[in-house]
């Protein structure tokens, strides 16, 4: 009797077999374990910039297994079975990938709910463009909290059709409005997608919120391309806000920007220019006053028919010069100021009144008066120019809280004059302070630094607690005869009476 001989490795690598077998095994199985070495990528995410960040790895392991073991007899039941936290993985990748056929599967077998999987599914779709994977998403009912990023990934990376597809599903049941923030657009003028850019003034904007055109999204995109450099796209934006009048924001970006001569073609030399906004944009801080806003308020005022010189408009240029140079004076631009006193050919008197109104430096920043120098000193002290006197306490102030050297500071402040040695109206403006409150104590350096610490108490921010006290020992110090206690004392009194 003939013996019959059987092959035991045909048995068990038949893959069939061993899957059944492996379905009763414990643990985690032999191909699963590629799985655990992505234990760094996260499950859930804030957006879906933090799962691309880790896409890769992602990738690596999700696409041959899946070209192994996703068919008819499917292991991704099992796969979330031994890992759970792998249905995120498989949902996120499916979206990643356009994989509608997969995102199916999942919802079908192994959990209904997508959602609770992953909140970014709509990022991740929108992100390259999968609008099958969109409308899949829709037509099983996938949360809607974060359409609004979805349209930003969208809008972003230049996929118009996923737009669309949100404008003609959601625009009648949800607020679109905020959709596409500023910063979406900052960033499509900082990559030069003009394309972009164009489609959603054109289509986006008109329904989802109509009035971002004009107050947002034209605007911010002329700015920053002014900014970037991006000329191309700085002079669709002029031409858009030529088209709908908009010269106001023309007008700003012309003024408060480098290079921005190509810009003055687009302005409307007919338009009305308000004369508190011309105020406004002349003295915006942090905009160099020689170098920019000077020569382009000097075309401004020479183009524009609104501020020429003569009748008729003749009434509304002296106007406009007034109110530039009491806000000039206000913000302490100094430089501006001097400017159209030189060189605008203004009314003397309107000149006078404002320059000896007391108010220069109110609402500007102490340390910008080291920008001028000693010529600038005589400019003001020749047109009687009086700073306000809480702003020479600021200066003061900061110029005590900056010294080690209290009493060794303010002899050399004392021994200094305004035309000699100071360099720098920064500390012109202290020595004026000193100079005043000596006349006013007839000399006395112990009642002048007495003054001055009375000063800085009823300042709304008061030098730090240190500083007073380094001021009172050299007041103290100044005070050795009978006389000068008395004196002392006296100023006390007063101190306490206005703390109380």
């Amino acid at each position: 009797m003939a013996t019959r001989s059987f092959t035991t490795e045909d048995v068990f690598t038949t893959p069939g077999l061993v899957r059944v077998i492996c379905t009763f095994q414990p643990g985690v199985h032999h191909d699963m374990l590629a799985f655990l070495r992505i234990h760094d990528v996260q499950t859930e995410y804030r957006d879906a910039h933090h799962y691309y960040n880790r896409s890769s790895v992602v990738d690596a392991i999700m696409t041959p297994w899946l070209a192994t073991f996703h068919g008819p007899d499917s292991r991704i039941p099992l796969l979330v079975t031994c890992l759970p936290r792998t249905s995120s993985l498989l949902v996120n990748y499916a979206a990643d990938h356009g994989r509608v056929d997969l995102l199916a599967y999942v919802h079908d077998h192994v959990q209904t709910d997508l959602y609770g999987c992953s909140n970014v599914l709509y990022d991740l779709a929108s992100r390259h463009g999968h609008l099958s994977v969109v409308k899949y998403l829709y037509e099983i009912g996938y949360n809607n909290d974060r359409l609004n990023e979805a349209a930003c990934q969208a809008a972003f990376h230049s996929h118009p059709s996923i737009l669309e597809f949100f404008l003609d599903t959601f625009s009648d049941d949800l607020d679109m409005a905020d959709w596409i923030p500023e910063e979406t657009i900052y960033s499509l003028v900082d990559y030069s997608n003009l394309t972009m850019l164009q489609w959603l003034v054109r289509v986006w904007f008109p329904t989802a919120n109509p009035d971002a055109v004009l107050e947002v999204v034209l605007p911010r995109s002329l700015t920053t391309a002014v900014e970037l450099d991006k000329k191309d796209i700085a002079e669709w934006a002029a031409a858009e806000l030529q088209a709908r009048n908009l010269n106001d924001a023309l007008l700003e970006v012309f003024l408060l920007h480098d290079n921005t001569d190509f810009l003055f073609p687009y302005i409307n030399i007919d338009m009305d220019v308000t004369v508190a906004d011309l105020g406004n944009m002349v003295t915006t801080k942090d905009v160099s006053e020689t170098d920019i806003i000077v020569p382009h308020l000097a075309v401004v005022f020479e183009k524009l028919t609104c501020l020429t010189r003569g009748p008729p408009m003749g009434a509304k240029r002296r106007i406009a010069l007034k109110e530039c140079l009491r806000v000039s004076l206000l913000q302490g631009r100094l430089g501006l100021l001097r400017w159209l006193v030189e060189t605008q050919e203004m009314d003397p008197e309107d000149i006078r009144t404002i320059v000896t109104s007391n108010d220069c430096g109110r609402s500007a920043w102490p340390t910008s008066l080291r920008e001028y120098d000693a010529d600038m000193c005589q400019f003001l002290e020749h047109h009687n120019v009086n700073f306000n006197d809480t702003f020479k306490r600021r200066v003061v102030s900061m110029h005590l809280e900056s010294t080690t050297d209290w009493l060794g500071w303010y002899a050399t402040m004392r021994s200094n004059t305004t035309a000699e040695t100071v360099k720098t109206l920064w500390d012109v403006l202290v020595i004026q302070f000193f100079d005043e409150l000596a006349v006013a104590e007839n000399g006395s350096d112990a009642a002048v630094v007495g003054r001055c610490l009375q000063r800085m108490l009823t300042r709304d921010r008061p030098p730090r607690v240190l500083v007073l006290r380094n001021v009172y020992k050299c007041w103290q110090s100044m005070c050795v005869d009978e006389e000068g206690m008395a004196m002392k004392r006296e100023m006390e009194g007063e101190m306490l009476a206005q703390a109380t």
